[in-house]
């Protein structure tokens, strides 16, 4: 590794990814991406469930498939790469300081510098809930990464505070590993997430959404044994008096993403709570050649509008590198991205007048269009309609123990076509019993990225392969 880069990019998710591609086609020959994970991919990689690559790919793919097809990408272009590395500061200069194991210690230099970090999840300390600190609290991303990761069981019963994508997803996830999920909490008086998400996760599982809802206390003392949840008012203020014990031994919080922009202190730049680090029409912060994108940014509600914008700020990062002078003649001081919409009109009234209207949100996409009998946007709008009236169908996705260069770890295996969702706990369990003792074995002990295989379940054919 070098100690003079035309640009560094720190962040190998799909923004960092997606940037360092666009570089290379930009002709900038000189760039090195540092990501402090042994593997690309960020945190797609624990995202084991399909909607992923429908506009970047024309495909539905889960977060490990989209991960290893902007890899491979990244991987073609020859973009220099340092994993392991973590990023402890960014100078105004845009110097990097460095450590990563292969190198120790480094002091790196750019001409220009994208921070591509993602962010972190909000955890109970940022709602200062009371109660006790007992075993069994966790983020919605964190029990994602144990559950489909490391093969951990978190518990038994589980309360999901917050309505965001992630919460919705985890909350099919857990239940298809066996978990009782109670409910999904939310303060607000209308859905956080994706609307197709309340469908496919809460509603085809029959998982129980409530609104204007607020953990207020956390029961246990060695472990989780309930939590208190107040009923809140248009203003999300407590209603007085309105208190009620739930029973659980897991609690889930899914209520909001910040950006992981720490290491940019040290460059002046300082994010005001609540508001993101401020950026030109170019992606460009206050200090002169640090660029931003992805959800270090501002958060982004699909991967693929994350690595667009990636692209983006690196056309920016060529200009700048091949002429200040007309680089800074098209600057202005206005955004350059749209914060996400409040879909505020998502609330029980809507949800309510949808079912008596006999429409269904199509879930095959994350636009989550209303569908009927007699109107559709698309054909597969169409034909998703007509396999929801047959029953409650989707792509299953769970994980797999294999054997990888003699480690013991987890692989995400998807079905190939729809499963009904009923009883999906006992189907999800033949499978992977089935798949862990199918797998082929290369010669190293690992098993074949391409390997496809059949179950037979409810006495009928699913054919399965994996996805990583």
């Amino acid at each position: 590794m070098k100690h003079d880069y035309d640009c560094v990019i720190v962040g190998g998710g799909p923004a960092g990814m997606a940037a360092a591609i666009a570089m290379k086609r930009l002709g900038v020959a000189d760039v090195l991406l540092l990501d402090r994970n042994p593997r690309l991919g960020g945190i797609l990689n624990q995202c084991i469930h399909p909607g992923f690559g429908l506009s970047r790919y024309d495909r539905d793919l889960t977060g490990p498939e989209y991960a290893r097809a902007l890899e491979s990408e990244f991987a073609a272009s020859g973009v220099e790469c340092l994993l392991g590395a973590m990023v402890l500061e960014i100078s105004e200069s845009r110097m990097l300081k460095v450590i990563a194991p292969s190198e120790g210690f480094a002091e790196i230099s750019a001409r220009s510098v994208i921070v591509a970090t993602g962010c972190r999840e909000r955890t109970r300390e940022n709602l200062e809930i009371a109660g006790s600190r007992p075993t069994g609290v966790f983020t919605a991303g964190q029990a994602q990464n144990l559950i489909n990761l490391k093969g951990y069981r978190l518990g038994q019963r589980v309360i999901i505070q917050g309505s965001g994508d992630i919460g919705l997803i985890m909350a099919r996830r857990l239940t298809i590993e066996g978990y009782q999920v109670v409910g999904v909490f939310e303060r607000l008086p209308y859905l956080s997430g994706l609307v197709r998400n309340k469908v496919q996760c809460l509603d085809h599982f029959d998982i129980p959404l409530r609104f204007g809802t607020q953990i207020s206390e956390i029961v246990g003392k060695g472990r989780v044994e309930g939590v208190f949840a107040e009923k809140m008012d248009d203003e999300q203020r407590p209603i007085a008096g309105i208190r009620e014990f739930f029973p659980c031994d897991t609690v889930l919080f899914s209520v909001g993403l910040i950006p992981e922009v720490d290491i940019l202190k040290s460059a002046g730049l300082v994010p005001h709570p609540g508001r993101p680090i401020a950026v030109n029409s170019r992606f460009e912060t206050g200090a002169a050649g640090i660029f931003m994108c992805g959800n270090a940014l501002h958060i982004h509600d699909l991967a693929d509008n994350a690595a667009k914008e990636g692209e983006s700020v690196a056309h920016h990062v060529a200009q700048y590198l091949r002429s200040r002078e007309e680089y800074a003649a098209f600057v202005t001081q206005s955004k350059p991205y749209r914060p996400l919409p409040v879909n505020a009109r998502f609330n029980a009234s809507f949800f309510a007048a949808l079912e008596e209207s006999g429409q269904k949100v199509c879930i095959v996409c994350p636009k989550g269009c209303a569908v009927s009998a007699k109107a559709a946007p698309c054909p597969r709008g169409a034909a998703y309609f007509a396999e929801s009236e047959k029953g409650r169908y989707q792509t299953m996705t769970t994980t797999t123990g294999a054997i990888q260069e003699g480690s013991r770890t987890r692989l995400p295996i998807k079905s190939l076509e729809t499963v009904e969702v009923g009883n999906l706990a006992l189907k999800k369990k033949a499978i992977a019993l089935a798949a862990e003792e199918r797998l082929p074995r290369s010669p190293r002990g690992s098993p074949s990225s391409e390997a496809q295989f059949s179950v037979k379940v409810a006495g009928m054919d699913v054919r399965f392969s994996i996805c990583d």
